[in-house]
C-alpha cells in the first residue's frame, strides 16, 4: 500500500497516567519521502525538554515536527475510517508499505488550567457514576415545554433572589430547613443556581454563620430538629460546591475580605454538635450525629479539593491555608478528625459495600491529605489509631466495592495514606 499524505498529528499529553488527555489534530500535507526517526526524535525531545511552560500551551509553530516510518499494514483499517479522500490525496492498495507523520508533543504541568479542569471533569464523572449506582430511575418521560432562553434567565434570576431573600428573612427552623431543601435541589439541577449563588455573599455567609449557631444549640428548638437543618445545610453547601470548579466567583468569595467565609465555614464544622446529657445515649440522635458526621467530612472534602487540585485563578488558596485555619481549632477539631478515621475504618470492614464507596472516598481523601499537610493531625493518627490503620487498610483492592467509579481513587488514597504513616 502507499499513502499518498502525511499525517500531522498534535497531541496534547497531561502529566497524570490515568486522564492522558490527547488532542489530534490531522492536516492534509503533500507526499514527501521518508526520513530517518531518530534524528528527529532526539531533536524534539531537546526542544521540548528545554521548554518552559509555565501551565500554557506553546504555539504550533514554535515546536520542531517529529516524523516517524509507521507500518501502514497494522493501521490501514484506521486511516480508511479518518476519510483522507481530500482533492490530491488518495490511499493505493499497492506500493510501499511505509508513510510519515509528523508529531507535535506538548506537556502539561499540575498549574495549567487547562489539566486541571480536565483532572477534576475525570473525578466528576466518577462520582456521578457512584452516585447512580444507588440512585432510583427516573420515570417522568413527559416532554417538558421548551421556553425562550432570555426567558428562563430572566425568570430564574427573580426566583433565586426571592428564595435568597426568604432564606435570610424568616427566623423559623422549620422554613428555614425546608427554603435550604428548596435551594439545594434547585442547585443540583441548575448550575445556574450555583453561579448565582457564589456572587451571593450575603445569603452564602448567613449559611455558614448558621452553622455555628445550630452547632452550639439555641435552647430555642428540638435538639433533634437542629442537627436534622446542620445536615441539611452542609449538604447545600457541598451541592454548590459540586462540579463548580470552572467559576472563578467561587475562588473570589471564598477569599474575599481576607478568608472571611472560609475561615468561619472551617471553624463553625470543626467541633461536634454539643447535645444536652439526656441526649446522648438517644439511638435517634445518635444516627443523626453519624449522618452528621458524614456530611461534615463530605463538605471538607469538596473544600479540599477546591483548593488543592481545582483552578484558583490567582488567588491564595491552598491547603495550606485550611490547615492554618482548622489547627488553632484543634482542641475541638481533634475528636472530629479522630471520628472520620473510626467511620473509614468502619466502612472498608464492610467489604465490598457498593452503597458506601464515594463516602469512604471522602473519608480517606480528608484523612489522607490532613495527614500529609498538617503534623497535628498527623501525630494524632499515629498515636491513637495506627495499628487499626494498618490492621483494616491492608489489601484494600480486596475490600472495596469493584465496578464502583471510584474503586481505583479510593484503593490509591489508601495505599497513600499508608505510606505517610509507614
Amino acid at each position: 500500500m502507499k499513502l499518498g499524505t502525511s499525517l500531522r498529528v498534535r497531541l496534547v499529553k497531561a502529566v497524570d497516567l490515568m486522564l492522558a488527555p490527547l488532542l489530534m489534530v490531522m492536516h492534509h500535507q503533500k507526499d514527501s519521502p521518508p526520513v530517518n526517526p531518530k534524528k528527529h526524535l532526539s531533536a524534539s525531545y531537546s526542544s521540548l525538554s528545554s521548554t518552559s511552560w509555565h501551565g500554557t500551551l506553546p504555539s504550533p509553530r514554535s515546536q520542531r515536527p517529529l516524523r516517524l516510518i509507521t507500518s501502514l499494514d497494522e493501521t490501514a483499517s484506521r486511516l480508511d475510517r479518518l476519510n483522507l479522500s481530500d482533492s490530491g490525496s488518495s490511499v493505493s492498495s499497492q506500493g510501499a508499505t511505509t508513510a510519515t507523520a509528523d508529531l507535535d508533543l506538548f506537556l502539561l504541568t499540575d498549574s495549567t488550567l487547562f489539566y486541571q479542569l480536565l483532572q477534576a471533569a475525570s473525578l466528576n464523572e466518577k462520582i456521578a457514576g457512584t452516585k447512580e449506582l444507588k440512585s432510583p430511575v427516573n420515570g417522568d418521560t413527559k416532554p417538558k415545554r421548551k421556553k425562550s432562553h432570555e426567558r428562563l434567565i430572566m425568570v430564574r434570576g427573580q426566583l433565586y433572589n426571592q428564595l435568597s431573600a426568604d432564606i435570610q428573612s424568616n427566623k423559623s427552623l422549620e422554613k428555614r430547613f425546608y427554603l435550604v431543601q428548596e435551594l439545594s435541589t434547585a442547585a443540583s439541577n441548575d448550575m445556574n443556581i450555583k453561579k448565582y449563588f457564589w456572587k451571593d455573599l450575603d445569603l452564602c455567609t448567613a449559611l455558614v454563620e448558621d452553622l455555628g449557631k445550630y452547632r452550639l444549640g439555641t435552647g430555642e428548638n428540638n435538639r433533634a430538629d437542629e442537627i436534622e437543618y446542620l445536615i441539611q445545610l452542609e449538604s447545600c453547601l457541598s451541592e454548590m460546591f459540586r462540579e463548580s470548579e470552572h467559576l472563578s466567583q467561587r475562588a473570589h468569595l471564598l477569599t474575599a475580605n481576607s478568608f472571611v467565609v472560609l475561615r468561619l465555614l472551617l471553624e463553625n464544622i470543626s467541633s461536634a454538635p454539643s447535645l444536652p446529657t439526656h441526649l446522648t445515649s438517644d439511638a435517634e440522635v445518635e444516627d443523626l450525629c453519624t449522618e452528621l458526621l458524614d456530611t461534615t467530612t463530605k463538605l471538607l472534602f469538596e473544600v479540599l479539593l477546591a483548593v488543592s487540585e481545582h483552578p484558583t485563578f490567582g488567588t491564595e488558596l491552598s491547603v495550606s491555608r485550611v490547615v492554618s485555619f482548622l489547627e488553632p481549632c484543634f482542641s475541638t477539631f481533634g475528636p472530629v478528625y479522630s471520628s472520620m478515621i473510626e467511620r473509614g475504618l468502619f466502612l472498608i470492614s464492610r467489604t465490598g459495600a457498593a452503597s458506601t464507596t464515594l463516602l469512604l472516598y471522602c473519608v480517606f481523601y480528608v484523612v489522607e491529605v490532613l495527614c500529609r499537610n498538617s503534623a497535628v493531625c498527623r501525630r494524632l493518627l499515629i498515636s491513637s489509631h495506627l495499628e487499626d490503620i494498618r490492621y483494616y487498610c491492608a489489601n484494600p483492592e480486596l475490600k472495596i466495592a469493584r465496578f464502583s467509579p471510584l474503586q481505583g481513587l479510593t484503593i490509591e488514597r489508601v495505599y497513600k495514606l499508608l505510606q505517610n504513616i509507614s
